[in-house]
């Protein structure tokens, strides 16, 4: 995706037409190559996971995941309480 360059296309798309260099009736066919980097962006850029996430539905996901892992965090630590006191009991 980071080899694709648009924006240098676009603007030299759009100074030529302010230039008058591209006529109206002429404006589909030069921009056919910028329609199509556009096209592979998107398809790249549907590739992303998560692209489509609001960014509501983001934090929610970080805070499922965090709660996720203090409970780990403090079901380890109970274990090795639980652990190191059977080991004292010994």
């Amino acid at each position: 995706m980071a080899e694709i360059e648009f924006l240098p296309d676009l603007f030299a798309f759009l100074q030529r037409v302010e230039n008058g260099e591209i006529k109206s009736q002429d404006f589909d066919n030069h921009a056919g190559s910028i329609r199509l980097k556009l096209s592979t962006l998107r398809l790249h850029l549907q590739e992303v996971d998560g692209i489509c996430e609001t960014v509501e539905e983001r934090e929610e996901k970080i805070r499922t995941l965090s709660d996720c892992n203090d409970r780990r965090v403090s079901f380890l630590n109970d274990f090795k309480n639980r652990v190191l006191t059977e080991l004292d009991a010994m």
